[in-house]
């Protein structure tokens, strides 16, 4: 007969390994905790790479008859789009700007008569005395020079902070579109070997929307490139059928 072992019914063992399991668990949620920011940036930037992959196979797929016969690169294939989104903001904001910039010099100008519509409201509700002028109040707030000071550097900073964000996250997005076949290769690469090939066939029509999958099988073979997942290069480095 089996005997238990003495560590494995030893309650201090047992209390020992619960406590470093708990210490190293926390020490993980809160390492995830610091860089939550970093995290959310590179879900995000995933789900937009996910979103904009199916353009991106369609767009590849044209070719450029000024130029050559080839078809148009993948790195290109993402620039294009990138460019066009970056247009239409662009013209959104030249349409909205002018007449926003028109509003507010407009407003700039009728801003001593809001003041003083203001200030006699406030004197009429009891708030401030009848002479009492803005600069007076302005000076008589308490702490009004450092909060502002400290508003517009938080202004700024968040500003900046916003600016880096959507850089970044463009530039994780184009990163995980180019590399796309890379980084798929070592999420199949964690699986055991003979898993990998049924893997690869599930990812491969989970990443591809029914429509556009409907449109390749259609199309003639020899017009259409294989999406990045379909191009399976890491299958000449493993065998799908060990022994």
């Amino acid at each position: 007969m089996s005997q238990t072992s003495p560590q494995s019914s030893d309650p201090r063992s047992l209390i020992r390994y619960a406590c470093i399991a708990l210490g190293v668990t926390t020490s993980l949620l809160w390492m995830l905790y610091l860089v939550r920011s970093q995290l959310l940036l590179i879900y995000v930037s995933a789900l937009f790479a996910t979103g904009l992959a199916p353009l991106v196979l369609i767009i590849e797929r044209q070719r450029i008859r000024i130029i050559s016969d080839r078809r148009l690169p993948r790195p290109a294939a993402i620039l294009v789009i990138y460019a066009t989104v970056i247009g239409l903001f662009v013209a959104l904001a030249m349409a909205v700007l002018p007449p926003m910039v028109q509003q507010l010099e407009e407003f700039w100008k009728q801003l001593p008569v809001y003041l003083d519509q203001a200030q006699a409201k406030l004197a009429a509700w009891g708030f401030i005395a009848r002479d009492a002028s803005f600069k007076e109040i302005w000076q008589q707030a308490p702490g009004n020079s450092g909060n502002v000071v400290a508003v517009v550097l938080a202004a700024t900073l968040g500003f900046v902070g916003g600016i880096f964000g959507v850089v970044s996250m463009l530039l994780l997005t184009f990163y995980f579109l180019v590399e796309s076949q890379g980084i798929f290769n070592v999420f199949v690469r964690v699986f055991q070997p003979h898993h990998r090939e049924r893997v690869h066939d599930v990812s491969a029509k989970a990443a591809v929307m029914p429509s556009t999958r409907r449109r390749l099988e259609r199309a003639p073979q020899s017009d259409i490139p294989l999406p990045p997942f379909d191009r399976f290069e890491s299958m000449n480095r493993w065998d799908p059928h060990p022994a």
